[in-house]
């Protein structure tokens, strides 16, 4: 029962869609007219549509066929007013496919025939569900030939704008169709120009990479409004010549109006702001020498260009403004609302090789400090930073400028840095049992697996060799160290006890002596076992020479490195030596 219902359903829903004969549907497709001949069709049949509603006409458009066309407008022109699901008439329909004597066919149709007569322009500004017309759908498919015909056939065409907010000026740019788009300028020079996102054609234009400069020329003078016309971002094609890194447009563009240098985005940056911080060179030589004064605008932050291109570290942007002076002069000490000038924006953002650029140019004010109250030296000291061979030189490059903390400032550090090693003491005290059991372990294990075996009598087979005494006594170094900064870690785990953090830093130094241990009776038994071939049996020491000289130099150089007594003076002098020279400044930095 429930089945018979569905068939009747399924029957009733058919039936109430009126369906095109397939015939019909071929014979608009293939072109055969000869069908429509025999009069084969009731008169009604011509009404039919497809499930998406197109028509007999729609068909015969998409597949081109201008006889078939022809044949059933004269015997149903109404068909010419046909809608499809998408709201495209058969005039959308042979735009979009780019049949220019199908579309020459279907307008000559509206105009001569006595039923459709009079409303060729209500067909042709028909838009679709996109808002758009045939002279929309045309340009979004690059018929030039279709869109120049319909532009020809009514310039209202050319002021209508789809839900895109697209008018056809714009998509003609857009799309590179750069003579269609020519033919609307000479046709109707004041015709609509908007696009998407508040943009306008110069922006398309300037969007393009293949657009010409005569081309570009032309729409400026034609349309020089535009150029100060700003998107919804705020930006004026100028921004987007100079983020895009295009410095003959920007050139262009200045030469037709130096005042859209002057106009600022929703967050206040100008082009020259961008050009700073994408690091485009050229296109900064370019708005300074032609904007006089340009770059003494700030963005919404009170920053100059010189912030941005230190925040967006482009050396080369810092480099060019060095090199004029006027400008640096301006620029290299300005603050902004934080009150923080490149230098300090340099410290925190941790450029370090634009930090010690800055500092070594003696225009630079390195004792200004922002509305925190602090130098630019102070702000460095006060954040934890990484080292490097950069931050190390920085860090002594600063010192000079460097203000001692008041004593109710240093009451607070010292606090802070209790806390700060109560905190990591329960890490370091993992770490250092690890490695202080592993080296054990291993140590143990080689004092009874020898290099060489043993002789009948239980005695080494190598003893006689130096190489294997002087294994025995790095691995026994290495057990005997590792054993007991295991004893020093027990008792630092006691809660309460006041010597845990000498206890840990006793544990640590052992830790480095018997991990050099181990390393040495490594290449000591490697030696022994490949002592005949003298070249291989080197490269063992030589691995561990420079893993051992790789630890003390790293720790030697850096500058908060643990303290070490009677090595303190000497290190601090080769650090001062080696951070503070500008010459190793310029081969670190430049």
């Amino acid at each position: 029962m429930r089945n018979s219902f569905t068939r009747i359903e399924t029957t009733c829903l058919l039936s109430s869609i009126s369906m095109m004969d397939w015939r019909l549907l071929t014979a608009a497709a293939k072109g055969e007219t000869n069908l429509l001949a025999l009069a084969n069709f009731h008169h009604s049949d011509f009404d039919n549509v497809t499930p998406q509603k197109n028509n007999a006409l729609h068909i015969a458009a998409k597949h081109q066929r201008l006889d078939f066309a022809a044949a059933i407008l004269d015997l149903r022109p109404s068909l010419l007013l046909g809608e499809n699901n998408n709201g495209d008439t058969p005039i959308h329909v042979a735009a979009t496919v780019g049949s220019f004597q199908v579309l020459q066919l279907l307008l000559s149709s509206a105009n001569l025939d006595i039923e459709n007569r009079g409303i060729t322009k209500q067909l042709l500004r028909t838009t679709n569900k996109q808002k758009d017309t045939a002279l929309h759908v045309s340009l979004k498919s690059g018929h030039v030939d279709v869109a120049k015909l319909l532009s020809e056939q009514d310039t209202g065409l050319l002021d209508m704008a789809n839900n895109n907010n697209e008018s056809p000026l714009y998509l003609a740019i857009e799309r590179g169709l750069f003579d269609i788009a020519d033919h609307i300028l000479a046709t109707s020079p004041s015709v609509s120009s908007t696009g998407p996102k508040g943009m306008n054609a110069l922006h398309a234009a300037v969007d393009s990479d293949i657009v010409s400069t005569g081309f570009l020329t032309k729409l400026m003078e034609t349309r020089p409004e535009m150029i100060k016309e700003v998107d919804s971002m705020g930006w004026t094609p100028l921004h987007y010549s100079v983020w895009l890194g295009k410095v003959e447009m920007t050139r262009l563009l200045l030469q037709q109006d130096i005042s859209a240098a002057y106009i600022s985005d929703k967050e206040g940056q100008c082009p020259l702001h961008l050009a700073a911080a994408t690091g485009q060179i050229d296109a900064y030589r370019e708005l300074v020498g032609s904007c006089p004064y340009v770059w003494e605008l700030v963005d919404g932050k009170g920053r100059t260009s010189l912030h941005s291109a230190v925040m967006s570290r482009q050396r080369g942007i810092i480099d060019c403004i060095l090199q004029m002076p006027d400008i640096s002069l301006h620029l290299l000490n300005e603050s902004d609302v934080d009150g923080n000038t490149p230098l300090h924006l340099s410290v925190v953002y941790k450029c370090h090789a634009i930090l010690l650029l800055l500092l070594r140019d003696k225009r630079v004010d390195k004792r200004v400090v922002n509305r925190d109250q602090l130098t630019a030296a102070e702000l460095f000291y006060s954040q934890k930073q990484e080292i490097s061979f950069k931050v190390a030189m920085a860090y002594y490059s600063l010192q000079r400028y460097y203000k001692q903390p008041s004593k109710q400032q240093n009451i607070e550090t010292k606090k802070q840095e209790k806390a700060d090693v109560a905190r990591n003491d329960g890490a370091m005290y993992e770490v250092h049992l690890l490695v202080a059991v592993l080296v054990a372990t291993v140590a143990f294990a080689a004092a009874f697996q020898l290099p060489g075996g043993y002789k009948p009598d239980g005695t080494p087979t190598l003893m006689e060799e130096a190489a294997f005494k002087c294994f025995l006594v790095f691995d026994t170094i290495a057990f005997c160290f590792s054993v007991s900064t295991v004893y020093f870690l027990f008792y630092a785990s006691r809660d309460g006890f006041r010597a845990r953090s000498a206890f840990l830093y006793m544990s640590c130094l052992l830790i480095v002596v018997s991990l050099i241990a181990m390393a040495s009776a490594f290449a000591s038994g490697m030696y022994l076992i490949t002592s005949k071939t003298r070249a291989l049996a080197i490269v063992p020491f030589l691995m561990v020479g420079f893993f051992v000289l790789h630890g003390f130099l790293y720790w030697f150089f850096d500058p908060r490195g643990s303290y070490v007594l009677g090595l303190e003076r000497p290190r601090r002098f080769f650090r001062k030596l080696v951070y503070r020279n500008s010459l190793v400044h310029a081969l670190v930095c430049d």
